[in-house]
C-alpha cells in the first residue's frame, strides 16, 4: 500500500436532517428486546439525527446483547458525525457500564430531576469519562 487516499472515496459529510431524537426504554434491554429496539434505531438512524438520545430511566436491565446494540447505535451515529447518549441509567446500569468499560466510550449522562422531587447531589453524576472530555 502506497499510503495515498483516493479522493473520489471521500465524501462530504451530510448535514444533519433532525437536531434531536429521544427514544426511552421501559423495558429490560436484553437478547429478547434488542431486536425491537433495533429495528426502531434503524428507523431513527434513517433521520440522521445529530444526537440521538436513549433515555434509561425505567429500563432495569442491560444484559451483553443490549451493551452491543448500544455500542453499534454509537458507532452509527459517530459516521454520520452526530452523538449518542445514554440519559438517566439506574446506578446498577451506571456499574455495569464501568464494568464492562463501555463508559469509557458511551456519553452516559444523568437523568434531569422529576418533577415534584429534589436533586440530590450524585458524586457520579459528573458523567463518564467520555462526557467529561468531550
Amino acid at each position: 500500500m502506497n499510503g495515498r487516499v483516493e479522493t473520489s472515496a471521500l465524501r462530504p459529510a451530510q448535514p444533519p436532517a433532525t437536531e434531536l431524537v429521544e427514544v426511552a426504554l421501559t423495558e429490560p434491554l436484553d437478547r429478547v428486546t434488542v431486536d425491537e429496539l433495533g429495528a426502531v434505531l434503524d428507523r431513527v438512524l434513517a433521520l440522521r439525527p445529530a444526537r440521538l438520545v436513549i433515555d434509561l430511566t425505567d429500563c432495569a436491565h442491560v444484559d451483553a446483547a443490549g451493551i452491543s446494540l448500544l455500542l453499534d447505535a454509537h458507532r452509527r451515529m459517530w459516521s454520520l458525525s452526530g452523538r449518542l447518549i445514554l440519559r438517566g441509567p439506574s446506578p446498577r446500569l451506571r456499574r455495569l457500564f464501568h464494568v464492562a468499560r463501555v463508559d469509557q466510550v458511551l456519553h452516559v449522562v444523568a437523568a434531569p430531576p422529576r418533577a415534584g422531587t429534589r436533586a440530590v447531589a450524585d458524586p457520579g453524576a459528573a458523567g463518564s469519562p467520555a462526557e467529561r472530555h468531550g
